[in-house]
């Protein structure tokens, strides 16, 4: 997108790698693989999975290796340079839901297959989007570590993914919209017609991104979601 190409089913599928390698490692997705190349001196696919996988979530081995290629690597997946060499969804699903599985078994538990939440089912009434399968199975993924430290990250992401989508779907008035999110948000409500639902939803996001950005506990108490049924309203967006 940022070299002039459009949103597509591979640009999401981008994005989710993207997702897979937060989850995988517990690190900003800013410049993720380059700062790891950096960091092992050693390029992306020479980086045993291991070195950088989050101690605190327990990801087994071969889970851990089949996610970082899956993600990222010289032969297709999900953040390859090319177009070309990116899975579509349903294949990048079906290998997260082998993974998936072969764990549950390994561990006893029934396999459940994911299904779409009341939450992404309204988001898909409000905004027409509608989740992919997954992209709802990445974000049950997003686990270990300190559970509030996850949900400031999950804010953040989920309001650096929705802009930019709103931004494409209001492209034909991007010239006169303004460049502040609350300026903007209200200029699409008011001149572009979003619901006013999603325009307070918005909001709601914007104010718990803006505290967890700044890593402030105080800021955080004061203006995140007061509740866990707030914070799961909130999680569709992503």
């Amino acid at each position: 997108i940022s070299k002039g190409g459009e949103y597509s089913p591979k640009t999401d599928g981008y994005a989710i790698g993207i997702t897979l390698l937060v989850c995988l490692t517990n690190r900003s997705e800013v410049q993720l693989t380059d700062r790891c190349e950096d960091e092992f001196d050693g390029l992306w696919t020479n980086i045993d999975a291991s070195q950088i996988t989050d101690a605190a979530a327990g990801w087994p081995g071969a889970a851990a290796r089949a996610v970082k290629d899956l993600a990222k690597a010289d032969g297709k997946s999900l953040c390859h340079d090319s177009l070309r060499k990116r899975p579509t969804l349903p294949e990048a699903l079906t290998t997260l839901q082998a993974l998936l599985s072969g764990s549950q078994r390994g561990a006893g538990m029934e396999e459940a297959a994911p299904a779409l939440g009341d939450e992404a089912a309204t988001a898909a009434r409000t905004t027409g989007y509608e989740p992919s399968p997954l992209s709802v199975q990445v974000r049950g993924m997003r686990t270990g570590g300190d559970a509030q430290a996850r949900i400031q990250d999950n804010m953040l992401l989920a309001f650096k993914t929705l802009m930019p989508r709103l931004d494409a779907v209001y492209a034909s008035r991007s010239a006169a919209a303004p460049d502040g999110f609350e300026e903007r948000i209200n200029f699409w409500h008011r001149e572009c017609g979003l619901p006013t639902e999603l325009r307070s939803q918005l909001h709601s996001l914007r104010i718990w991104a803006n505290a967890a950005r700044h890593h402030d506990a105080a800021r955080w108490q004061r203006d995140g979601p007061r509740s866990e049924g707030r914070r799961r309203r909130g999680s569709w967006r992503r």
